[in-house]
């Protein structure tokens, strides 16, 4: 390998998801880690309505869950992507049911693109935006039945 082609291996790495990688290619041994840092979108901890965790009370350790809502809602504003790519099926249909941390759509905001997982188990009633719309933030995205 040159050191272009080094490079270019480190650019691509740097840009991927990926956190090791380990390559051998003749004589060469490269070894490449990254760590990575968490960012906690605080808009994006609770992008549902549906579940809402209150402080537990004093005599229990248990928290309580309780129902307010049957929407997904925008954790930020930018424009609705329903597949990854135009090739690819939509990551959900009406009537189809997701596990929690399940990817919904995609949300591009400042040309970042940011999967927006479902926030518990559900069925989708309804999809209430289009492919490519803008959405503000809390924005009602999926009508759910939370299961």
């Amino acid at each position: 390998m040159n050191i272009e082609e080094i490079y270019k291996l480190i650019s691509v790495f740097e840009k991927s998801e990926i956190t090791k990688l380990e390559l051998e290619h003749e004589e060469t041994k490269i070894k490449l880690s990254k760590e990575v840092k968490e960012v906690i979108n605080l808009s994006a901890v609770n992008p549902v309505n549906t579940v809402n965790t209150v402080m537990p009370a004093v005599s229990e350790n248990k928290e309580i869950v309780q129902k307010s809502g049957d929407y997904i809602k925008a954790p930020i504003a930018g424009t609705i992507y329903m597949a990854a790519s135009p090739e690819e099926p939509p990551y959900v249909k009406e009537g189809d049911t997701v596990k929690k941390g399940d990817t919904v759509c995609i949300i591009e905001a400042m040309k970042m693109f940011n999967k927006i997982p479902a926030p518990c188990d559900c069925r989708i009633k309804e999809i209430l935006v289009k492919n490519e719309e803008f959405a503000e933030f809390d924005a009602a995205l999926f009508e759910i039945e939370v299961l």
